[in-house]
């Protein structure tokens, strides 16, 4: 076996890299550390190692591996989802943590979010950017006020009544949010 058949591939996969532009490789590193630190902000410092908690670091490890490789994919979101199953399973999380664990999984997300609808090559112009950050207040703007509004009803008691109001709320978010396509139906590309 001849030495450039094993050196060639894997040169050109690396060739194939340095074409995904500086801006891009950004995003996808912003989003994976912050994914990371949003794992180990919610396993905490002292976290008892079980099947759950390995579970969990799998689940987190292979969507940021896979994040890295295809922003755009779909299976990604398994690692944020497998970090709010963990900061669930914690019984009762404090305060600062889960806001810490949410926020955090928010960057990340806005992070991939923007490296999966980006071109992966050329240049991220300044006024993109500009953009970008004033999307970016507006989401942490309203994710501070209703964060806050959670803390303010945490001690408030709803009756079952409560439940069909946040079913409803949650049907009429996600009809506003998914994309409608002109005499289709609703969520249909």
């Amino acid at each position: 076996m001849r030495l450039a058949h094993l050196v060639d591939p894997l040169a050109e996969r690396l060739l194939v890299l340095r074409t995904v532009s500086g801006t891009q490789w950004l995003l996808r590193l912003t989003g994976a550390t912050t994914s990371i630190a949003a794992l180990l902000l919610t396993l905490g410092p002292g976290a008892s190692w079980h099947l759950g908690s390995a579970l969990v670091t799998l689940c987190v490890a292979l969507a940021v591996l896979l994040q890295l490789r295809h922003p755009d994919s779909d299976l990604a979101l398994i690692g944020p989802l497998a970090t709010l199953v963990g900061l669930a399973t914690l019984g009762d999380p404090s305060v600062p943590r889960a806001a810490g664990t949410g926020l955090l999984l928010l960057l990340a997300h806005s992070a991939s979010a923007l490296a999966a609808t980006l071109p992966p090559h050329g240049r991220f112009e300044g006024s993109a950017w500009r953009l970008a950050g004033r999307g970016m207040v507006a989401v942490l703007a309203l994710t501070v006020l209703l964060g806050g509004l959670v803390l303010l009803l945490a001690g408030v008691q709803l009756g079952a009544w409560a439940m069909v109001l946040g079913t409803l709320a949650a049907i009429g978010l996600l009809i506003a949010v998914l994309p409608r396509t002109p005499g289709g139906p609703v969520g249909r590309p």
